[in-house]
């Protein structure tokens, strides 16, 4: 609706997906986002692929939240998030 091109309507379709699925399974999509995006590039094999779907990360990024929580101190700057992300995050919500 908003894209120019097939291309763009499937990317963005692909990362609705993406972020969608990640607040389905209870994890904070920034946090799944990141860490896919970080691990698909060393991903090679269709196990290693399938082993960043949401419901199989879950339980490690709980953990480590869980670890990192208790290791580092937030404070609210630490924990603002960018505004095109917030934005991004607030469209989806509103759909």
């Amino acid at each position: 609706m908003f894209c120019d091109t097939q291309g763009g309507a499937r990317a963005s379709a692909n990362l609705y997906s993406l972020v969608l699925s990640a607040r389905a399974n209870g994890i904070e999509p920034l946090e799944y986002l990141t860490h896919i995006y970080t691990q698909i590039p060393a991903a090679t094999t269709v196990e290693q692929f399938e082993a960043l779907l949401p419901w199989k990360v879950k339980e490690s990024l709980k953990q480590s939240a869980v670890v990192q929580s208790s290791v580092t101190p937030t404070t609210p700057a630490q924990t603002a998030r960018p505004k095109a992300t917030t934005r991004l995050i607030e469209t989806i919500n509103a759909d």
